[in-house]
């Protein structure tokens, strides 16, 4: 009978702990609503952007120069936008990505391509070139990863990561 009674009281505390953990990552502002935010991941440890572009598709008048908290976390909150709709977002040195905003849920997880040497939202061959040329220079130019350091780290990334970017659907070109 006394295992039936540990048992249940570890179900409980792993059920306490997984809503306290759920409830940390959801944010909330002082009215207690939720906050839209896109989560950066499976980013180098050492990529640090401090602005994203975004372009959305209800507002194609302009694009937005949106701050990156933490290096990782995008708040939507100060963008206008509909109830669903398209959301493209443009990081330094990473292809453009496209997330499909919804109002139902309040947080994006996104994984971005980091390599883009030359900023022309393709990692290809010519950021390849680009890193081999300044590799163990103090340019930050080719500078991929955001470490201060150009080099085979920075390298591998252009190799990885080959592809080509989502660009805006107005057509003109991302300009981080």
């Amino acid at each position: 009978m006394r295992q039936y009674y540990l048992i249940l009281l570890a179900i409980l505390l792993v059920g306490g702990a997984l809503v306290i953990a759920n409830w940390r990552l959801t944010t909330i502002d002082q009215t207690g609503e939720n906050l839209p935010e896109i989560s950066l991941s499976n980013l180098p440890t050492t990529y640090c952007p401090t602005e994203a572009e975004v372009f959305h598709t209800s507002n194609q008048l302009s694009v937005a120069i949106v701050a990156v908290s933490n290096c990782r976390s995008i708040s939507l909150s100060t963008l206008d936008l509909t109830s669903s709709e398209t959301i493209y977002l443009k990081l330094p040195h990473a292809l453009g990505v496209a997330v499909e905003y919804s109002d139902r849920f309040d947080r994006y997880i996104v994984t971005p391509r980091v390599g883009d040497a030359d900023n022309n939202n393709i990692i290809n061959e010519l950021d390849q070139s680009a890193v081999l040329e300044e590799m163990f220079e103090s340019s930050s130019r080719s500078d991929v990863n955001m470490d201060n350091q150009i080099n085979a780290e920075d390298l591998a990334l252009t190799r990885i990561n080959q592809a080509v970017g989502v660009n805006r659907p107005d057509g003109v070109g991302w300009t981080l």
